[in-house]
């Protein structure tokens, strides 16, 4: 069985007829429990305690519980606190032993008096006292044994006590920091991608989609972090900057704009002033004066020359301050900001024209971050496999496909359950749907 002190993890519904008060000297949970409790009302005080309990009512023996909490710092806590708690319960325990008439229930101490408590009531008293006193300093001697763990850590001691069954190398070293590893990867995909690349497309990728070495590094780092990460296309675009939609695009705002262009855009801006939709009347971005302002800048911008996408879209400040891009002005994602709540973006064909035109700018990027992220997250799975090391998200991952892949599902977690008969989770990341995934597996009831 499971029991987690904490929040219920992803995927756990508890309807609110359901819940109820939580008495830790009542029954000891014999089905998957889940406790919620704020911070700093004793989550932790309630987990040594059921192990305190579990272990002197003989439901289980020490070595066949498992303890998970969320950092190293926090096991060896937790460790020290079970120490701590077994060493106070067997003391009361030995003296009632000592002077069963002398005895007398804390009245503050639950846990302490009844696991004694219960001894006194017995057909024997001082029997079943020796008998819980016995088991308390047999765990107490197995304690620095115990399987007190992080989720990590718990999931690297079983990929290695089911190894055969999980198909996972035993050579396998864990790699604490993968910077070093990821570094590699950018540097070496950025030297395949630049090799003989169109001096027009690095400046596009530098100087309009702002993509740099430390924005591949950052995209890096977000792949391997992500467990479940399913790239789509699973195949993309290997190729570089098509230009083509772009200049259509261009073009088609172009003949737009001199149609009528400045013309539609001042009575765009008027009926929106005029109709109250924006979300602050006295804003200054979208009024009679800045429109004449963008009008002009369009019609240079246009009369300009354009071999390839112009000057840096950042939008620091929103797009409609980036001068380089007059176009955006009109765009549905500058305007969005300023109109009030439930207001619809016009729909003006100047509007879709300029959104038309901000996509086609950005798509060659876009289909560059998506060739960047496939390719870090393959050469990521690779180099570790040809390296033989395995990250902290690895451990995770491995131990939840073997408990899913139909060939390996049923061995593994016969061999860990085999292995413990009880599990508490004091905090753990459970709102990670892999951590949920393993804990549900192996110690939900089926």
């Amino acid at each position: 069985m499971g029991c987690g002190p904490g929040r219920a993890g992803e995927g756990v519904s508890v309807p609110s007829a359901a819940v109820r008060a939580f008495a830790v000297d009542g029954d000891l949970p014999a089905t998957s429990l889940a406790l919620e409790a704020s911070a700093g009302t004793g989550k932790t005080w309630t987990l040594t305690s059921l192990t305190v309990r579990y272990v002197a009512e003989g439901a289980v023996e020490l070595p066949d519980l498992l303890l998970v909490t969320f950092t190293r710092a926090a096991t060896a806590e937790l460790r020290d606190r079970v120490r701590r708690r077994l060493a106070e319960v067997l003391a009361a325990t030995e003296a009632a032993l000592a002077d069963p008439d002398g005895w007398q229930p804390t009245r503050v101490d639950a846990v302490l008096d009844h696991i004694v408590g219960a001894a006194m009531r017995a057909p024997d008293p001082a029997a079943e006292l020796a008998l819980r006193a016995g088991r308390l300093r047999a765990a107490t001697a197995q304690l620095d044994d115990a399987t007190i763990s992080t989720i990590h850590g718990f999931c690297q001691a079983m990929l290695h006590h089911a190894a055969l069954e999980a198909g996972v190398d035993f050579d396998a070293v864990l790699l604490e920091d993968d910077a070093d590893l990821l570094s590699e990867i950018v540097d070496d995909h950025l030297a395949i991608e630049l090799r003989s690349a169109d001096p027009a497309w690095i400046r596009y990728l530098q100087d309009i989609a702002s993509v740099g070495r430390d924005r591949l590094a950052r995209l890096a780092r977000e792949v391997a972090a992500l467990p479940t990460l399913q790239l789509r296309p699973e195949h993309p675009d290997p190729g570089q900057a098509d230009w083509q939609p772009w200049r259509d695009a261009l073009a088609a705002f172009a003949a737009r704009w001199h149609a009528d262009g400045p013309g539609q855009a001042r009575e765009l801006v008027a009926a929106l002033i005029d109709g109250g939709a924006f979300e602050k009347p006295r804003q200054r971005t979208y009024t009679v004066k800045t429109v004449e302002a963008k009008v002009r800048a369009i019609d240079d911008w246009l009369d300009a020359e354009h071999p390839y996408p112009p000057g840096p879209i950042v939008p620091r400040k929103g797009l409609h301050n980036q001068p380089d891009h007059p176009y955006t002005y009109l765009t549905g994602r500058a305007l969005r900001p300023f109109l009030g709540e439930g207001v619809p973006l016009p729909d003006a064909p100047l509007v879709a024209a300029a959104d038309r035109l901000l996509v086609a700018t950005f798509s060659p990027a876009t289909r560059f971050l998506h060739r960047s992220a496939t390719r870090f997250w393959q050469e990521l799975d690779a180099r570790k496999r040809q390296r033989t090391v395995l990250t902290f998200d690895d451990l995770l991952r491995r131990l939840a496909a073997a408990l899913e892949d139909p060939d390996t599902r049923q061995a593994v977690h016969a061999a860990i359950r085999q292995r413990f008969e009880v599990a508490l989770i004091d905090e753990f990341q459970d709102t990670d749907p892999v951590q949920w995934r393993i804990f549900s597996s192996l110690f939900a009831e089926e």
